[in-house]
């Protein structure tokens, strides 16, 4: 039988990056009793569904999508995820025309006003005020 390819499901995940320097956020990260030190290897380690995984300078923590906490190369990492722009898109701003009381939007600081009837009416400041 050949082989077959498949893809993975896009799925977030969180992720911190292990360091020696600031192992506290590891620690606040992963619950506590899922992650031990070892005095004799002087490593923090996981336990994970595959057993106990030592972390190493570098290795990004994984809380996966069923809430299981994993460390992961930063090689592969690097590869596999991307950061996840967690900043919603801006809210239009409401226009009113002066004197006329017909309403527009302004778009996200473009300098365009937009309108179902007219979608690249040009900003005039001295023509527009904003609105609620």
């Amino acid at each position: 039988m050949k082989p077959i390819k498949y893809k993975k499901h896009p799925v977030e995940i969180e992720a911190i990056k292990y360091t020696r320097e600031r192992p506290a956020d590891i620690l606040d990260f992963v619950p506590e009793e899922k992650v031990f030190f070892s005095e004799s290897m002087n490593e923090y380690y996981i336990e994970t569904l595959e057993g106990n995984m030592y972390l190493t300078d570098g290795d990004y923590v994984i809380k996966g999508v069923n809430g299981e906490f994993y460390p992961c190369k930063p090689e592969i990492f690097e590869k596999t995820y991307e950061v996840v722009d967690a900043t919603p898109p801006p809210k239009p701003h409401k226009w009113e025309r002066v004197g006329e009381g017909e309403e527009y939007w302004f778009i996200g600081g473009q300098g365009k006003l937009q309108h179902e009837k007219d979608q690249n009416f040009k900003l005039d400041e001295e023509l527009y005020a904003y609105g609620n």
